[in-house]
């Protein structure tokens, strides 16, 4: 927009100039016409600017555009990250529950053992002291 009224400006410069030079004196306009042209020049260089300008900033709002997906992108990984290592903790948890109950397990299963073990063999002691004590009785009388 900017470049268009400009532009229509340095136009309108340039046809001015050349209406004074046929409506002035000769001198007067040299003078315009000159001034009209170093207007127009000088639009002509803003408008030139202007497009350098525009395609600059439209390549800092695409590297923007780019970096700011760059970091959506890294948010959503992070996120991701977060939950993995949530659920890593989780299955750790499970797997240190896991052995826990396991040992637990095993250790019932010692004392278990060692109870049936001690209470068989003292049921095995009881019938032999038994006899031996009828054994001892009977042998004394």
């Amino acid at each position: 927009m900017l470049r268009k009224l400009l532009h229509g400006s340095a136009v309108a410069c340039a046809s001015e100039s050349k209406n004074k030079s046929t409506s002035d004196s000769e001198l007067d306009s040299k003078y315009h016409a000159n001034e009209s042209l170093n207007n127009a020049s000088g639009v002509l260089v803003l408008i030139t600017q202007l497009d350098s300008l525009e395609f600059r900033l439209r390549g800092m709002v695409q590297n923007w555009s780019k970096y700011c997906q760059a970091i959506l992108d890294m948010t959503d990984s992070s996120c991701n990250i977060r939950r993995m290592l949530d659920l890593a903790e989780s299955n750790i948890e499970l797997v240190e529950i896991e052995e826990r109950r396991n040992g637990i397990e095993q250790l019932i299963s010692q004392i278990q053992n060692n109870v049936i073990g001690s209470l068989q063999a003292t049921l095995l002691e009881i019938p032999v002291l038994k006899v031996s004590q009828i054994q001892a009785d009977y042998l004394y009388h």
